[in-house]
């Protein structure tokens, strides 16, 4: 009986047990169930926030984008304004060097036809000059032909003079033959060698002022005298050419075409613009030279007439 008593007492506990655990799990259903409630709500309130975040985020990057678009286009307006400016300078910048240009090529040109006409001037200027000198050129030839033909023509008569006159003394007396101090005797007639040089008209002048002439060469015998009394140095003789090209002369009047000539070899030539005259070479042959050259000269005269 003890064994039934204790056993139903451990049954009895263990339906309060059962009964307690049951009772502690109601109340603990009771109380979870609010708490699942809750979070249902937490959620909708989360779910509820998200769209309105987005609507923000993307009004910013709106209003973002739309200072980025203003900025970027008073940056555009300022640039293009700027772009402006540097084109409307550089166009002024090119305009301002194209006048420049224009302007140098101008005066450049300017000074080009000043230059040309100056040229020109000088051209014409010398033109002038080169002509007056060969007038005046031409006018001395002239003068110095007829000076030459006067001489000539002077000396011709001395000579003539020179021989009638001893023709006549040879018939009035017997003469003795005799030469002036400097002067050498030769086959009757004088010769002077002048140690100083002269040109051929000055040397025939001062021979006439001797009562003589240029040396007239007409015999064999009197050209080896000459030669063998030169002493290597060019004369003048009396012998030039006359108005006529060719045409040579004495100039006591003596046929240049009957008498013996003695010319080297190629003479006589032909020496351009200038008087030609005939001359001695140092080696005694004739020569043709311009008669405005200086020689040493030889004047020949007849010897004079004294009673004995």
């Amino acid at each position: 009986m003890v064994k039934d008593s204790t056993g139903d007492q451990q049954g009895k506990e263990g339906i309060k047990m059962k009964v307690r655990n049951s009772g502690d799990a109601q109340q603990d259903g009771t109380q979870e169930a609010p708490a699942g409630g809750h979070g249902k709500e937490t959620v909708g309130a989360t779910q509820g926030k998200f769209p309105n975040l987005m609507a923000y985020i993307l009004l910013g990057l709106f209003v973002l984008l739309t200072i980025i678009f203003v900025v970027g286009m008073l940056k555009f307006k300022q640039m293009s304004s700027e772009i402006k400016d540097l084109k409307d300078d550089v166009t002024k910048q090119l305009a301002k060097m194209k006048h420049d240009l224009s302007t140098e090529i101008r005066n450049g040109h300017a000074q080009l036809l000043r230059g040309q006409t100056q040229i020109n001037n000088n051209i014409t200027m010398l033109s002038g000059d080169v002509g007056n000198a060969r007038t005046e050129l031409n006018w001395g030839q002239a003068q110095v032909k007829n000076e030459i033909t006067r001489l000539a023509d002077q000396t011709r008569k001395s000579h003539s003079d020179f021989w009638t006159e001893l023709a006549e003394m040879k018939d009035n007396c017997q003469p003795r033959f005799e030469c002036p101090d400097q002067w050498t005797l030769f086959s009757q007639k004088c010769y002077y060698f002048s140690p100083n040089t002269d040109d051929w008209s000055s040397s025939q002048r001062f021979c006439s002022s001797k009562m003589a002439n240029l040396v007239v060469i007409d015999t064999m015998e009197e050209q080896g005298y000459l030669k063998q009394e030169l002493k290597a140095i060019r004369h003048w003789i009396g012998l030039n050419e006359s108005n006529i090209e060719g045409d040579w002369v004495w100039v006591d009047g003596t046929d240049y075409a009957t008498t013996q000539q003695f010319w080297s070899a190629g003479e006589p030539r032909d020496i351009g613009n200038y008087e030609e005259c005939a001359g001695l070479r140092s080696d005694g042959k004739w020569a043709v030279y311009s008669c405005s050259q200086k020689l040493n000269f030889i004047c020949e005269r007849v010897v004079s007439c004294h009673f004995k």
